[in-house]
């Protein structure tokens, strides 16, 4: 991208003042740097830095914060395209304001005035108060343009509070030439001083310094206590007064400055010049241009001394004079141009490529445009072929989330697209790579906010696979959980029930009672998690030695239709061996027989093989004999006889001993 600004505008043109809180501070107290540039001409500007400094950051997330008030007052608005004009004032004030606030912090860094930093946080300063000059006038002449009808559409007054915000550079010379040695005239800058702050109409400092002349005290009557008295006597425009009164006035004393110019100041020519200027001679304009610096001021300063009655949409005559004497220097300076001139579209498309990098000034810009109808839909569909609106700020916000300090801030933009920015932000989200349960658990929580509970579940199942492919079965259970998936629940439960069993067999421990303490506010998922989160009880009620309160609930479980799997039924009646070995009788003579009845259904069933071997491929013949595993195969087909034995006896004398004596209940 082209350098918006040469070196030789590092200097004294950024001094301006800068607006916090209602005060105006003068930029010389912020400490813009004056220094030329490492490097020469060619710069690097903040729209390059891609949000990496700390001012850059601070900037996108006050600014992000004043983009959703903007959006609250769309919502809150009978038409979003015609706005409250105070209320976008306001907005426009709260982007300005977060334009100086980072320009004061780039200043106040101790490392400002280090050489390794001067040139690229210079530029990045002087950017920052480039777009808040751009921003200032665009709210002038587009977004307080109702205002200024209703007042006649005269801009005088709020041109001339531009240029003394924003180019300061005559009050800075003026200070530097009272702060000489000697004599204020003897400085080389006193005329060309006093001459700036008349071009931008500080009358009272250039009164002032006038009265700093030596020889202004010497003589009463002099040239000097005569112009004085001709500069305090120039008709100031308020918005109260009356346009038709004070150009009456305005017309007398110029009249007069034109008599003094003939019969006085012949013995002070400069003062002779600044008494042409005051009666609106264009020539003493053209041959002080060199004073303004720039067209911008050289064009105010026409209209303060030829027009100052000139309307807001009547100012090409001065314009291209200006421009004429003074032309454009930088991409900035032909923006304000395109402001001045009030193309919209014009504006729109050189902005972009003026800060098009990061965008954010064109995006929040024409945000602010569109909703003060400064944009009609028509025209910007007609000129550019799509929303935008929709399309700028989308990509700005495409830009935050590849920032993984400013990625929360995104969502906002997007929901401000409506169903477009919607699927463009879950789009992103989907592409986003999870490598840490932190990252997840942010990405979850966008989707929570901004309602996309099917992306919110995608991510789980992702994250739930990722658990399972490393073994977490437990953080696997509950990104499932999360994503409400029955199907995967179910298949992680089996495949936990079925490396339980095998720890049972083997007689290794596992935290099995730990994941089911995990499945229990997922129990209505599925019938398997049902009987998992039941189970769990059940093994905590034996471990506890709360028997008889266990064997109710085994024999609850063993009675529920479709709640124990087949294929484990064998392992929950092993479960009751402790209750029914007990030295008292704690499980009563009907919940044995239940317990019988539902061994002899396994026993005969025609898939018996299974639901007594178990469903993990052990005992199913699959192994080649003589191998160890064969011999290992043998040997758990012998212990499960063998515990089905025993499960038989202990049922039997249970049964017998239920029957023969009243269990303690």
């Amino acid at each position: 991208m082209p350098a918006a600004f040469t070196a030789a505008h590092v200097g004294v043109d950024i001094e301006r003042t800068t607006m916090l809180g209602g005060q105006y501070v003068g930029a010389a107290s912020i400490g813009v740097c004056n220094k030329k540039p490492a490097g020469g001409d060619s710069v690097v500007l903040l729209s390059a830095q891609c949000w990496n400094s700390d001012a850059s950051r601070k900037l996108v997330n006050q600014g992000h914060h004043v983009f959703q008030k903007m959006q609250h007052l769309r919502e809150k608005s009978e038409d979003p395209l015609n706005l409250d004009v105070r209320a976008c004032i306001n907005i426009c004030h709260e982007y300005r304001s977060a334009l100086q606030s980072c320009a004061i912090e780039i200043t106040s860094d101790p490392q400002y005035e280090d050489s390794m930093h001067i040139s690229q946080e210079s530029l990045e300063c002087r950017e920052l108060l480039e777009m808040d000059k751009l921003w200032h006038l665009v709210e002038i002449f587009f977004v307080r343009k109702k205002h200024l009808l209703k007042t006649g559409g005269l801009v005088l007054l709020d041109v001339l509070d531009w240029v003394r915000h924003h180019f300061q550079n005559a009050t800075l010379d003026a200070a530097a030439v009272l702060k000489s040695h000697g004599a204020p005239e003897r400085h080389g800058q006193y005329w060309d001083s006093i001459f700036t702050l008349l071009l931008q109409g500080d009358v009272s400092n250039a009164m002032d310094m006038i009265t700093r002349h030596s020889q202004y005290q010497q003589m009463p009557q002099n040239s000097f206590e005569r112009m004085r008295y001709l500069i305090s006597k120039m008709p100031m425009l308020s918005p109260e007064a009356s346009s038709t009164a004070f150009y009456r006035v305005w017309n007398q004393w110029q009249q007069e400055c034109r008599t003094w110019l003939d019969t006085q100041f012949t013995d002070v020519p400069e003062l002779h010049d600044i008494c042409r200027l005051l009666s609106g001679d264009l020539d003493i304009l053209g041959a002080k241009k060199h004073l303004a610096r720039s067209w911008p001021r050289l064009m105010v300063a026409r209209l303060l001394y030829t027009n100052p009655l000139a309307k807001f949409f009547d100012l090409q005559e001065e314009l291209e004079w200006a421009i004429s004497e003074l032309p454009c220097q930088t991409e900035v300076e032909n923006l304000l141009k395109l402001t001045i001139q009030q193309d919209v579209l014009q504006l729109i498309r050189d902005s972009c490529n003026c800060f098009g990098f990061n965008l954010w000034f064109p995006c929040h810009l024409l945000d602010v445009l569109i909703g003060t109808g400064s944009c009609p839909a028509a025209i910007l569909h007609a000129e550019f072929g799509d929303d935008i609106r929709t399309s700028r700020i989308t990509e700005f916000a495409s830009s935050l989330l590849a920032q993984p300090s400013l990625c929360s801030l995104a969502p906002a933009y997007f929901a401000s697209c409506g169903p477009f920015g919607m699927a463009c932000l879950e789009a992103h989200l989907e592409r986003m790579p999870v490598d840490c349960e932190r990252k997840a658990l942010k990405l979850l929580q966008v989707c929570h906010d901004n309602n996309l509970g099917q992306l919110a579940c995608t991510i789980c199942r992702v994250l739930g696979r990722q658990a399972v492919d490393n073994e977490q079965l437990g953080a696997a259970l509950s990104w499932f959980g999360r994503a409400k998936d029955a199907a995967s629940v179910t298949q992680l439960a089996d495949r936990i029930l079925i490396k339980h069993q095998l720890a049972k067999t083997s007689g290794s421990t596992t935290n099995f009672l730990e994941m089911l303490d995990i499945l229990q506010p997922m129990a209505h998922l599925s019938d398997r998690l049902a009987f998992l989160s039941a189970y769990g009880e059940l093994l905590k009620l034996v471990h506890g030695n709360d028997y008889v309160s266990a064997a109710e609930r085994l024999v609850v479980l063993l009675t529920t239709p479709q709640m124990v799997p087949k294929w484990y039924a064998i392992d929950l009646l092993l479960d009751a061996l402790p209750l029914l070995e007990h030295d008292e009788v704690v499980v009563s003579a009907p919940h044995t027989k239940v317990m019988l009845s539902k061994l002899e259904d396994l026993v005969v069933s025609h898939q018996a093989h299974g639901y007594l071997f178990g469903p993990c491929g052990v005992g199913h013949g699959t192994t080649t004999p003589g191998t160890p595993e064969d011999d290992a195969v043998k040997l758990h087909r012998e212990r499960r006889v063998d515990e089905i034995d025993t499960l038989r006896l202990a049922l039997a004398r249970n049964l017998s001993r239920a029957i023969f004596s009243v269990p303690q209940f």
